[in-house]
């Protein structure tokens, strides 16, 4: 099967809330401009294809990049550099024996961080099984291996009960002292 990867808007900042990590560092979140404005370039659309064995579990929304959906419960989109800032904030450690939870980071042959979801189980056979958002286009079911960013992943895990961020309106940023 075939998916057409594209990004219908430009991405623009929403400056009346910030997400905050554990260590109230805060993360910028964006939308994509619902004004008209012509989306990003379409020759940048990619067409990918799937495994068979990939699932749809939820529709296409502009709303959440899979960064959003992940750590700020589908509400906002976020770049993936902000993800590190994540990883480093709130206590995440990488694990070779992922479980349900865990979330997986994607990353570029830079190393530079291009995907992300989360762990949905682990069957008795040792298969992985992965949940994540394409993009803008929906949520699916997947094996590790099975997303058009990447093939080089890793597992992590926090202490916390979940991996969701705090979102907090702009002018209720705690001041440092």
């Amino acid at each position: 099967p075939e998916l057409l990867l594209r990004t219908p808007g430009k991405k623009q900042e929403v400056h009346e809330f910030v997400a905050l990590t554990d260590r109230n560092r805060p993360i910028r979140v964006f939308r994509l401009s619902e004004d008209g404005s012509e989306p990003n370039d379409p020759n940048e659309a990619v067409s990918v294809s799937y495994l068979d064995s990939t699932i749809q579990r939820g529709p296409a929304s502009t709303v959440a990049n899979c960064h959003g959906w992940v750590f700020l419960d589908s509400q906002f989109l976020i770049p993936g550099e902000a993800v590190q800032e994540i990883l480093d904030d709130n206590g995440y450690e990488t694990v070779s024996e992922p479980k349900a939870g865990d979330v997986i980071v994607y990353r570029s042959e830079n190393r530079y961080i291009v995907h992300t979801g989360l762990v949905r189980g682990v069957l008795n056979d040792g298969t992985i099984i992965i949940e994540s958002k394409w993009g803008t286009e929906g949520v699916f079911l997947h094996d590790p291996e099975g997303t058009p960013y990447s093939t080089i992943f890793e597992y992590y895990r926090s202490p916390r009960p979940d991996n969701r961020v705090k979102i907090v309106p702009a002018d209720e940023l705690p001041m440092d002292e």
